[in-house]
């Protein structure tokens, strides 16, 4: 067991320091984008750290001027 729990820490920290190549092809919130890889599949990616408002505040339709 002691070994199935060392192995996973080793490893699964390595999946997300993974390298993604493509075109941003939509985005949903300030911090949310799509981006789109060569073999066409569709990534959703949350930028960190990025102080921006979500899409179902008040002040993104303030900020676009909607109000």
């Amino acid at each position: 067991m002691k070994k199935i729990i060392v192995f996973l820490c080793l490893f699964l920290p390595l999946t997300a320091l993974a390298d993604y190549h493509g075109r941003v092809v939509g985005i949903s919130d300030g911090d949310t984008l799509t981006l789109l890889t060569s073999v066409k599949e569709q990534i959703k990616v949350r930028l960190s750290g990025a102080d921006t408002p979500e899409g179902d505040s008040r002040t993104l339709a303030s900020s676009m001027g909607i109000v």
